[in-house]
C-alpha cells in the first residue's frame, strides 16, 4: 500500500488497508496510521475499536503494547493466525459484503455505510449495496440472480492467490476460460484492482506477457480462473501511477469496458418513469423530440448493455448505432424462434 491515500477515504477504506497491513505484519501503530491517512490519532483509535468488533468473527483480537521504538502499537493475537480464510472473513465484515458463498456459510452484518467506488488503489469496489445481507431485519436485499459460489473451492483458491498477489505486487499465473469462445488460455498478469458487481467478483489485471487479441489491461471474472499461482520468481512490480479503476471502467455500462460509442435509445412513455428514476451511466442524458424521449449514452457496446435493453425490449428501442440495433434484432430473432418450436 504505497503512496499517499486520498484524504476523502472513509473509515471503511482505512480499515481495509489496516486489515491488509495486519495480515502482513501482525501489528498497527496509531501514530503511523494517523500520519499515513492524514487524520487525528483519535480517528485511528476509533478505527481500531471498530476493528476489534470486526475481529470477533475471526476469534482474534488486538492487544495494546509498546513497540521497539517506544511507541504504542496494537498486536494481533489469537489461537490461530490471520490466514487467508480469516482474512477474507474480516474483509467481508469491514466492507459490509456477504461472502458466505465461499466462507463456510457464515453471515456477516455491519452498520450501513456507503463505500467509495474505489476504496484503495489496489482494492476497489464498484457495487456498493447489492451484496448486503439483512441488517437487523430493517433492510433486506434480494439475492436472486447473483453468482453462486457455493462449493466452489476453485474460487476460494483463486481469490486467495489474487489477494496475495495484490498484497505483494506479485505476478499471477492462471488459466482463464473465455465466456465467448469457451476456450482456456494461459495468462501471466499483474493484478491491479479487485472489483465487486452484483454479487460477482472480478479483477482488473495488466498483462505481463502479451496475449494475442487482448489489450494490455483487461477485466477477468474470478470464477473463470483456474490453476492460479503467485509467481515469486518474477520481481515485484510497483503499482502503475497512470491507473485508476474508475477510469478503466468509465466506458462500461455496468461492468464490461471497451471502446466508447454513442447510443440512442427511444424510451416508451410507459417505461420512461422507471428509466428516469435510475442512474444508468454518467454520460446518460435525455432529449425530447416530437413528444418522444430519447436516452443518450456514451458507453461500450458490451453484453451488459445488450441484456439491459433486451429486458425492456418492447419498451426501449435502439435507434443508434446501427450495429447495436442489428445485434438486438438478431438476439430477438433467436428468442422468437425458440418460442415458435
Amino acid at each position: 500500500m504505497s503512496g499517499r491515500p486520498a484524504k476523502t477515504y472513509s473509515q471503511a477504506a482505512r480499515m481495509v488497508a489496516q486489515v491488509l497491513h495486519l495480515s502482513k505484519s501482525g501489528r498497527l501503530q496509531p501514530d503511523e496510521e494517523a500520519r499515513r491517512w492524514e487524520v487525528s490519532r483519535r480517528t485511528i483509535e476509533r478505527d481500531i475499536q471498530a476493528l476489534q468488533v470486526a475481529l470477533d468473527v475471526s476469534d482474534l483480537r488486538l492487544e495494546s503494547g509498546v513497540g521497539e521504538d517506544g511507541r504504542v502499537e496494537y498486536r494481533l493475537v489469537g489461537e490461530k493466525p490471520l490466514d487467508r480464510h480469516k482474512r477474507w472473513q474480516l474483509l467481508a465484515v469491514v466492507l459490509g459484503v456477504e461472502l458466505s458463498h465461499f466462507l463456510g456459510g457464515k453471515r456477516f452484518r455491519r452498520d450501513i455505510e456507503a463505500l467509495e467506488e474505489q476504496l484503495l488503489r489496489g482494492l476497489g469496489t464498484i457495487d456498493r449495496m447489492t451484496m448486503r445481507d439483512t441488517i437487523d431485519g430493517r433492510i433486506y436485499v434480494v439475492k436472486t440472480g447473483r453468482k453462486d459460489y457455493r462449493g466452489r473451492e476453485d474460487v476460494i483458491a483463486a481469490l486467495s492467490n489474487v489477494l496475495d498477489a495484490l498484497l505483494e505486487r506479485r505476478a499471477l499465473r492462471l488459466m482463464y476460460l473465455s465466456p465467448a469462445s469457451r476456450r482456456e488460455r494461459r495468462l501471466v498478469v499483474h493484478p491491479l484492482t479487485l472489483v465487486m458487481n452484483r454479487g460477482a467478483l472480478y479483477v482488473i489485471v495488466e498483462l505481463i506477457e502479451p496475449a494475442e487479441g487482448l489489450p494490455s489491461r483487461i477485466l477477468l471474472a474470478v470464477d473463470r480462473m483456474s490453476d492460479t499461482t503467485v509467481d515469486v520468481e518474477l520481481p515485484a512490480r510497483a503499482y502503475p501511477s497512470d491507473f485508476r479503476a474508475d477510469d478503466f471502467l468509465a466506458s462500461a455500462f455496468e461492468i464490461i469496458p471497451g471502446p466508447v460509442e454513442h447510443v440512442v435509445l427511444e424510451v416508451s412513455p410507459v417505461q420512461l418513469p422507471y428509466v428516469r428514476e435510475h442512474f444508468w451511466h454518467q454520460s446518460a442524458h435525455y432529449v425530447e423530440h416530437d413528444r418522444v424521449t430519447f436516452l443518450h449514452l456514451d458507453v461500450a457496446l458490451g453484453v451488459d448493455l445488450e441484456n439491459w435493453i433486451l429486458g425492456m425490449a418492447d419498451r426501449v428501442v435502439v435507434r443508434e448505432p446501427a450495429r447495436l440495433r442489428q445485434r438486438i434484432r438478431e438476439r430477438l430473432s433467436v428468442a422468437m424462434a425458440a418460442y415458435e418450436e
